[in-house]
């Protein structure tokens, strides 16, 4: 099941504290509207002025009141699920249910509603998920909301509210498969036998087989061994049986024993699954640092390359260790030399990421002597990238530029010189970067690369440097013969300039887009990027020359988070004050009162 994800900007978890009443009625608003004049709390006049935590309520209440003014659909269910958001955050979940019960749409409404559902069930109150998710229209997405209440919290109540839903649903085919999803839930709270007596209610065989085995790994994950392995006994189609038992002995490789795990592969009759089966157990024992064993049961794989994976596994968690000797005496044990090479060059980034620079080095140059033997060009290719690129990753892009200038596919050289280039840049080595940017053979890779190093020169505080480093840039991007081409490599262009905090020269650059679309993209992130600094003055003029309503929408989305991730609540009522529709004006003035509520407590598990 894939929890619901959050609104489409990213939200400070908050808590509204004093705000716990229902402002989502007519009364609501027209209370705030009294408070403009007077009352015990602030009213809109007031909290522009001095915004506190008490304004929240106001804020909110305001956006609200511009819903009628808002005629995009779009628009309108976006303020909703804001405010929704904001009072989910807030706790206040009858606010919440409220203000999305006016979204339209009942795909999103749904979607929202599960959000608020797993808002609930993490604060705590897994009666009122339960509740929540009861209004969700569809049911297999409320069945998947009440899973996950009941995964969290062990609530049998929100299994058996699961159970009844997947009655409504009309496919059997479906309404099979959200029973086995209900199971797979009572099974990870420790609920077998509810688990197994919902398992039963599947009328179609082969869910019923496949629930079967998932309860059956989820057993295994608990550390349920035996009884899972008696549940594989009832699973009657051969192949879903097999795939259980693989789930088994991984994990008994992991959390029992070896003997115990060999044991329940050698129940697998499938040749090519039994072998997976094996390599996964002998990883399993290395990690638990029994090499020996892991060595032993990788020996009995039959198969060559199954094996060969083992083995390097095996060699990696034993350079982990004070022995480097010890992996690499593992890794010749690897007949076929294309996986030797590979596993090299996985030890040796292993080596180099435990500070084993010698040992690395060695291991490095081996995997490439291994390459260059090859015979097949794509394979040899293949494997020099992988090296070069681990090279350059863990320290040493010297060794790894030698070894890119022997790949003689000129798509995968240029992309083991761009991992280089990379490399030198944070090791602050931007000449060498700029040399290693020289060698390569596509010019937009090369524009990127020199875009980059710019940026961080920049960052430096070489900021001569940066700009030539920029028109250079831009000189090889205006080369473009496609003129769309040109436009999104100078779009890019624009974006790192603007990274680098040359916003003057970004916005200079945006001009000459000649593509409408992907200058407001542009422009986006500009706006964004400066609004960031507390420059809301100039992020409004940016925006004001978007003319696509869609491009408008997801750039004030853009400053608006960036005004959000900032915190300062001034420059979202200032957004709202240069707003130049009752839509934007009201995200702006929902977003005001999200930021104002305080932080929360830690979730509260039942």
């Amino acid at each position: 099941m894939i929890p619901p994800t959050m609104t489409l900007r990213r939200r400070t978890p908050c808590v509204l504290g004093l705000v716990t009443a229902a402002l989502l009625t007519a009364g609501m608003v027209a209370e705030a509207r009294a408070d403009d004049a007077a009352g015990p709390e602030p009213g809109l006049t007031e909290c522009r002025e001095a915004p506190v935590a008490e304004c929240a309520k106001v804020f909110l209440a305001a956006a609200l009141a511009e819903l009628d003014s808002i005629a995009e659909p779009a628009q309108r269910s976006m303020l909703l699920q804001d405010v929704a958001s904001g009072f989910a955050w807030a706790r206040d979940f009858a606010a919440a249910r409220a203000a999305l019960g006016r979204i339209e749409d009942p795909g999103e409404r749904d979607f929202r509603l599960a959000f608020i559902v797993e808002m609930q069930s993490r604060s705590g109150d897994g009666a009122g998920a339960v509740e929540t998710a009861r209004s969700i229209a569809d049911p297999q997405r409320r069945i998947n909301s009440l899973v996950q209440v009941a995964s969290e919290g062990g609530l049998p109540a929100a299994a058996e509210v699961a159970k009844d839903s997947a009655a409504e649903i009309g496919d059997p085919g479906n309404r099979a498969w959200m029973l086995s999803v209900i199971a797979m839930g009572q099974a990870q709270v420790g609920d077998y036998e509810g688990a197994l007596t919902t398992v039963a209610e599947i009328q179609d065989g082969s869910t019923r087989m496949a629930a079967l085995g998932s309860v059956a790994s989820v057993m295994a994950d608990a550390g349920a061994f035996a009884r899972a392995m008696t549940l594989t006994e009832d699973i009657a189609i051969e192949g879903l049986r097999f795939a259980a038992l693989h789930h088994i002995a991984a994990r008994q490789a992991k959390q029992a024993t070896t003997e115990d795990a060999l044991e329940t592969a050698a129940r697998i009759s499938d040749a090519a699954l039994r072998n997976q089966t094996l390599a996964m157990v002998a990883a399993g024992a290395a990690e638990l640092g029994s090499f020996d064993d892991a060595v032993a049961v990788a020996q009995r794989i039959p198969d060559a390359e199954r094996r060969a994976w083992a083995l390097g596994v095996i060699a990696m968690r034993r350079a982990e260790g004070v022995e480097s000797a010890a992996a690499w005496a593992i890794l010749e044990m690897i007949e076929d030399t294309r996986h030797r090479a590979f596993a090299f060059s996985n030890v040796a980034s292993a080596l180099a990421s435990e500070d084993k620079g010698e040992a690395a080095r060695a291991a490095f140059a081996e995997a490439r002597r291994l390459a260059e033997g090859l015979d097949d060009p794509q394979v040899k290719v293949s494997v020099l990238h992988r090296i070069a690129s681990a090279q350059a990753q863990f320290g040493d892009p010297q060794g790894a530029l030698a070894v890119a200038r022997a790949i003689q596919d000129p798509q995968l050289r240029d992309a083991s010189l761009y991992h280089i280039a990379t490399a030198q840049v944070a090791a602050e080595q931007p000449d060498r970067a700029l040399a290693t940017a020289s060698e390569v053979g596509d010019p937009e890779s090369r524009t990127r690369m020199l875009s980059y190093i710019a940026v961080a020169q920049a960052k430096a505080g070489n900021d001569s440097s940066a700009q030539e480093l920029f028109a250079e840039a831009l000189a090889q991007a205006e080369q473009h013969e496609d003129s769309q081409q040109r436009d999104y490599a100078v779009s890019e262009l624009v974006l790192r300039k603007t990274e680098a905090g040359f916003v003057a020269a970004a916005r200079d650059a945006m001009e000459s887009i000649a593509d409408v679309q992907v200058r407001a993209t542009a422009s986006s992130f500009v706006a964004a990027r400066i609004a960031a600094e507390g420059d809301v003055e100039g992020a409004l003029a940016i925006i004001a020359a978007i003319g696509d309503p869609q491009t408008l929408a997801s750039a004030w989305d853009q400053v608006l988070s960036a005004v959000e991730d900032r915190g300062k609540v001034e420059d979202a009522i200032a957004l709202s004050e240069g707003a130049e529709s009752a839509g934007l004006r009201a995200l702006a003035l929902a977003a005001a009162g999200s930021m104002l509520i305080p932080a929360p407590e830690a979730p509260q598990q039942q």
